[in-house]
């Protein structure tokens, strides 16, 4: 083997050997969302980082709980508790199916406008988030 193809070889047997760890720790997080004292059964939480690099995660709420995989770090938080003020058709097909109409019931420092920030740390983190429609 040439010279040039050991120092190709040693070269690309770093670069592998470093990209798997590349990049931040795991985390999952998970815990319960409360808007004043009743568990959310329509909704979704938003974690995205507060530095602006990286995509942001997004899970539905299901009873009141919550479970998401994503990375470490700091991040805002945005959470939407939806309920359902109508139904309509999704077509005028004979084969329809009902749809429902919703709105938010939470208030914008929650989600559009949210105030809530979380820390995530490697491994398994619990948050329960217990809101209030009045501040």
């Amino acid at each position: 083997m040439s010279w040039l193809g050991c120092i190709l070889l040693v070269f690309s047997g770093v670069l592998v050997g470093v990209v798997p760890g590349c990049g931040p720790a795991p985390a999952t997080v998970r815990g319960e969302i409360t808007v004043d004292g009743v568990p959310v059964d329509l909704g979704n939480i938003t974690y995205s980082p507060a530095h602006g690099n990286g995509v942001p995660g997004t899970v539905d709420i299901k009873d009141g709980k919550y479970e998401m995989k994503t990375v470490i770090g700091k991040k805002f938080v945005a959470i939407s508790a939806l309920k359902v003020i109508d139904k309509k058709k999704d077509s005028d097909s004979e084969h329809f199916i009902w749809v429902d109409i919703t709105e938010e019931r939470l208030p914008p420092r929650y989600n559009t406008e949210s105030e809530l920030r979380h820390e995530l740390v490697p491994g398994d983190n619990v948050k329960d988030w217990h809101l209030h429609t009045k501040k």
